[in-house]
């Protein structure tokens, strides 16, 4: 098996340690002499030991407890390639009121354990010493402490579970999380209180790839040969051993770059020209072989009109050299312009321009970013809407100095309402992520944000503050409805308690409009307390009924408090992209994306989409879905032909993104019929279910079109045929997109990224002509209509939703 890592010995970052904050410090405060003081003062020394010999120690840093920021950041002199596997790093903390001299708590923590499993893209354990990543939780004790080696054995493996956890490097089962995080934190306090324990979190770099410390063994035990009669000493070939490339053949590869740093008349024989338009057309985020780099970078002249070879050209730079640094600059300009696709993926964190993601940041990494940027200065304010989710993303990967991507958004948004609203919600998501100093950067742009609104577009501004207004009423009236958590059987009076709640806030009139959340150009101008209504769900949501304008038009949203909807939102977001790309080519395939927003990492909005039921309900009322249909069709003629298509839409859809856990009460008809999915807690292949067919097919919707055997179903195997073959032409773009969110902490994108992104492409057929691709997706039909698996699945489904309700 291989493994993919960086060696220590090539990473040049100086190696900085971060103290984030402290866990139940009661200990520290017990031992401060001033009780009157409401701020306990402390002194931190971060150093560095190898072999008990001391190789660097900090200045002294005040730090404080309660503490609401970072306690502490320390810079090393010394690079990750400078360390010894054995290097440990010490932190102590002094009294400032008594024995200035003596420290009051002493931790400690090997750089280099015996395998590593904190890293951006991979989760696969690789052997050896592999540099720490990431944070961690150190346990601080002082001579009054119980030494106990119990609970030091259970507060270390409830730490590292937890981070564990936090690193989603466990599957998510949110009912049984929910309960037993909160046990831990209890008991990890728990232990703190009884042992006169506290902990301190620390952070480390993180880098993209597990950083291995590699040091082979030299044995000079002779080694007899039997045949010859005396003892031979074997030398380990060290360059073999670490499977490095010849020198020779280095230093050769390196002359031949550049000796065609001015071949600028040097053109490929057709052979070659094959071969480049091959390369050309591989994946942009796979990398590229050496010999594919070498053989872009010398024919890099003949290719510069070919505005799809940028991306690879930039790939096959070796941006640690400066003078291929500057040509490739000089060139990039020159080269015909890139598409929007193209420039989304030079935003990516392949060209991150600051060291928490990349350990080769240059000058002209951040041109390359640059430059990108001015490509997508071009696009509409629709456009941006379209991608700004992703943009926002991108800003991890920046250079924190001085962002272009930042300052273009924030131009955006002062000049267009809808961008500001929405990069308002986007970012304030982004600042409750996990401390450090990427969160640190987006709550940073959010407080900027904030500022040049106010100044430069107060009425936007005014706006926004509407509706963070109306959301914080929302949540402490979800906040009541869940207190009687428990209690499943009163639901009727939650949904009472609901309308009177409302009317106690004051929300059934506003005293000024507020834009929706899920669509600005609608004005919200109170609620309905008796359409209004609580769900029975584990969170128990909460869908508002609004006054609109048109007070004719019924309007509802869902609010959910205690649900991340950060994931549906990207997939809503990608579908209504989808949706567009089809209508640009006069392919209506009657979708219909509702819209969601997530205002936090917990709570969020949801469309209520009104007379829809999910296909469930409608089997449980004894109505056949092709019966429901004939009923409405009197008002609405187009009702099947509507259903066809958006079964057909529907299907390509969540068959290219990879939806799981389709069961028939996440697929939803409305009566026009209008088919459409909700709930995407698995996506980009997952599925809890075994053996899920690529897409879902079942018998009753078939039914439905008239039958296998209908001309109905034959209209919807041709429309599937037409969609697939379209949106297979924008595969870069949702690709990119997707590659764009590997860092999001979703939990779609958790595991192996690179495998995920490389599954979404495969799904595109890309590699294939046309007519192969739709040969393939044809049999995928086929395939989904038989699967047996999905029929047992969904019984099992209605049998366990059975026994939750009685």
């Amino acid at each position: 098996m291989s493994f993919k890592y960086y060696r220590h010995e090539d990473i040049t970052q100086q190696l900085y340690i971060k103290l984030t904050k402290f866990t139940d410090p009661k200990m520290l405060i017990d031992i401060y002499d001033d009780k009157t003081s409401p701020i306990a003062t402390f002194v931190a020394v971060v150093s560095l030991e190898s072999e008990n010999r001391s190789i660097y120690k900090s200045s002294q840093v005040l730090v404080s407890i309660p503490n609401d920021s970072v306690l502490g950041c320390f810079t090393t002199p010394l690079c990750i390639n400078d360390l010894d596997k054995d290097i440990t790093i010490k932190i102590e903390i002094f009294s400032t009121t008594s024995s200035p001299n003596i420290p009051v708590s002493t931790t400690r923590l090997s750089l280099f354990g015996e395998y590593a499993s904190k890293y951006n893209k991979t989760t696969t354990p690789v052997p050896g010493h592999m540099l720490r990543q990431g944070r961690y939780k150190l346990v601080l004790d002082s001579e009054t402490g119980v030494q106990d080696a119990a609970y030091y054995d259970e507060i270390f493996n409830l730490t590292t579970n937890l981070e564990k956890f936090d690193n989603k490097e466990y599957e998510r089962i949110d009912w049984i999380d929910d309960k037993s995080v909160a046990m831990v934190h209890k008991r990890i306090v728990e232990i703190c209180t009884e042992c006169n324990l506290a902990l301190i979190e620390v952070e480390l770099p993180k880098f993209s790839l597990p950083v291995k410390y590699e040091e082979i063994p030299y044995s000079d035990e002779p080694r007899e040969m039997a045949n010859l009669g005396y003892k031979l000493w074997i030398v380990p070939d060290f360059e073999l051993i670490n499977q490095r490339s010849n020198p020779m053949a280095e230093q050769f590869s390196r002359l031949d770059r550049v000796e065609a740093i001015d071949s600028k008349d040097l053109r490929p024989d057709e052979e070659t020209k094959d071969l480049l338009s091959k390369i050309i057309c591989l994946p942009d985020h796979n990398p590229l072989e050496e010999e594919q780099m070498a053989l872009i970078w010398k024919y890099r002249y003949s290719l510069v009109q070919d505005k799809y070879a940028l991306t690879k050209f930039l790939h096959a730079v070796h941006w640690e050299n400066h003078e291929e640094e500057k040509t490739a600059i000089e060139l990039m300009h020159i080269w015909e312009k890139i598409d929007k696709e193209d420039a989304l993926h030079l935003l990516s964190y392949k060209f991150a321009a600051n060291n928490h993601y990349s350990n080769n940041v240059s000058k002209g990494i951040s041109e390359v970013r640059k430059y990108a940027v001015n490509i997508l200065k071009k696009c509409t304010p629709n456009e941006v809407s379209s991608i700004l989710l992703q943009l926002v993303q991108a800003l991890r990967y920046e250079d924190y100095k001085d962002s272009p991507l930042r300052t273009l958004l924030l131009q955006n948004a002062i000049e267009n309402r809808d961008i500001a609203i929405s990069l308002y919600w986007y970012l304030q998501v982004e600042s409750q992520g996990p401390a450090g100093i990427v969160t640190d950067q987006y709550v940073s742009f959010f407080e900027e944000l904030k500022r040049a609104l106010k100044e430069k577009s107060n009425e936007t501004m005014n706006i926004i503050n509407t509706q963070v207004d109306l959301k914080q009423r929302l949540l402490e009236i979800s906040a009541q409805i869940k207190k009687s958590k428990r209690d499943t059987s009163n639901i009727e009076k939650k949904k009472q308690k609901l309308r009177t709640l409302l009317d106690q806030y004051g929300l059934r009139s506003f005293s000024e409009k507020v834009p929706s959340f899920l669509d600005t150009y609608l004005m919200l101008l109170g609620t309905k307390p008796e359409q209004s209504t609580v769900f029975m769900s584990k969170q128990y949501p909460i869908k508002i009924g609004f006054l609109l304008e048109d007070q004719t038009q019924e309007y509802g949203m869902l609010f959910k408090n205690g649900d991340d909807l950060r994931q549906d939102q990207l997939i809503i977001q990608i579908i209504r992209l989808m949706d567009k790309l089809l209508k640009d080519v006069n392919l209506d395939m009657c979708l219909k994306p509702y819209n969601v927003l997530a205002t936090s990492m917990k709570d969020g909005f949801v469309e209520f989409v009104q007379n829809s039921s999910t296909i469930y309900d409608r089997i449980q009322k004894k109505q056949s879905l092709g019966n429901y249909l004939k009923e409405n069709q009197a008002n609405n003629p187009d009702i099947t032909d509507t259903f066809i298509k958006s079964c057909a839409g529907y299907c390509v859809i969540t068959y290219l993104l990879g939806i799981g856990d389709r069961h028939l009460e996440n697929l939803m008809v409305d009566n026009k019929g209008h088919l459409f999915h909700i709930d995407f807690g698995f996506i980009l292949g997952k599925d809890p279910k075994p053996k899920p067919p690529p897409m879902k097919l079942c018998k009753e919707m078939v039914e439905a079109m008239g039958g296998e055997n209908s001309a109905g179903y034959n209209t919807f195997k041709t429309k599937c045929v037409e969609v697939f073959l379209q949106l297979r032409k924008h595969c870069k773009l949702i690709v990119n997109l997707f590659y764009l969110m590997i860092d999001s902490n979703l939990s779609g994108m958790s595991g192996n990224a690179i495998k995920i992104i490389d599954k979404l492409y495969d799904r595109f057929y890309i590699n294939l002509s046309s007519e192969e691709a739709e040969k393939c997706f044809l049999g995928l039909i086929t395939e989904s209509v038989n699967a047996l698996m999905p029929q047992i699945m969904e019984k099992i489904h209605v049998w366990a939703n059975y026994w939750k309700r009685i």
